[in-house]
């Protein structure tokens, strides 16, 4: 009987142990919680102090200190979304600086490896998005940049985003083909933006965004349809002769007549002397046949 007793005793010892054991493991699981968030609110003001930093001149040393210091605590605590942040401010730190390129693409390179991993499709187009402008802006590298534009745009498109996100894509393209000199790209990619801006009814943008074709068509030497989409910017923005915008339409379809004129000029003077050439040419053929019969009859 006391045998029976003892073993009784002895496992409700143990399932009272079990449950102080799972119960000290659920406090302890939850006093974790807050020191996650203190973690991560902290990590969250460092970058935010290293924010503010890049935009000052002389902020490269106190904004790398604080970063750094924000990087190894979210991967000590492996706190992957705020390593990430880190990493992309830690490139425009770099990028900032003009001197520290291959550090700034290492940065980029590891902040987009580990957007990849997380899965988030929006901040992994926001970094090919840097990289281009990266890449643009600072390495003065066009064809890689539009690589990584279109990478943008291909996200942006594949899962649905916001029109102005996809128009951002669509317009840093056309801006990189129109540095190229690559104008009848860059002309599609602005006419791709202004059918969306259409379907917006942004007309100030519309309007400023045919003053760019317009501008595009006349690098490539075809004044008509430049001042065809010159014209058409009027259309998108209600008429007021003394708005900016309505001044600078007007100043441009000036500046386009006085092309159209001087191309015009031009094409007359090179009619005029291929017109003379051939009859140069002309005479001194006449000139060296009569001669040259002239020759003849002595003989």
């Amino acid at each position: 009987m006391n045998y029976r007793f003892l073993l009784l005793k002895f496992f409700l010892s143990l399932s009272l142990g079990g449950k102080c054991l799972l119960g000290f493991a659920q406090n302890d699981s939850i006093q974790h919680l807050p020191v996650a968030r203190a973690i991560q609110k902290e990590i969250e003001s460092l970058n935010q102090t290293g924010s503010e930093a890049i935009a000052r001149a002389d902020g490269w040393l106190v904004g790398f200190n604080v970063l750094a210091r924000a990087l190894n605590l979210a991967r000590e605590h492996q706190y992957r979304e705020g390593e990430a942040q880190t990493l992309r401010l830690l490139a425009q730190l770099e990028a900032n600086t003009g001197q520290r390129k291959e550090e700034a693409l290492a940065y980029f390179m590891a902040e987009l490896k580990l957007r990849e991993e997380l899965g988030n499709l929006a901040e992994v187009a926001n970094t090919y998005m840097n990289l281009g402008n990266f890449f643009q802006n600072k390495l003065h590298d066009s064809e890689e940049a539009v690589g990584y534009f279109q990478q943008v745009l291909a996200i942006r498109q594949k899962n649905r985003q916001t029109l102005p996100e996809i128009n951002e894509a669509l317009l840093a393209i056309a801006q990189t083909y129109s540095a190229m000199d690559n104008y009848q790209q860059a002309i599609q990619y602005y006419q791709q933006v202004l059918k969306n801006l259409k379907s917006l009814q942004k007309s100030e943008v519309a309007a400023k965004l045919c003053l760019d074709i317009a501008q595009m068509y006349a690098r490539a030497h075809n004044y008509a349809q430049a001042m065809q989409y010159a014209q058409e910017a009027r259309t998108y923005h209600a008429y007021n002769a003394n708005s900016k915008l309505e001044q600078e339409i007007s100043l441009y379809i000036i500046s386009l007549q006085n092309l159209q004129t001087a191309a015009r000029m031009e094409d007359e003077q090179k009619s005029y002397r291929q017109w003379l050439g051939w009859v140069i040419g002309l005479v001194l053929a006449l000139g060296v046949g009569m001669v040259w019969l002239k020759i003849n009859r002595r003989k």
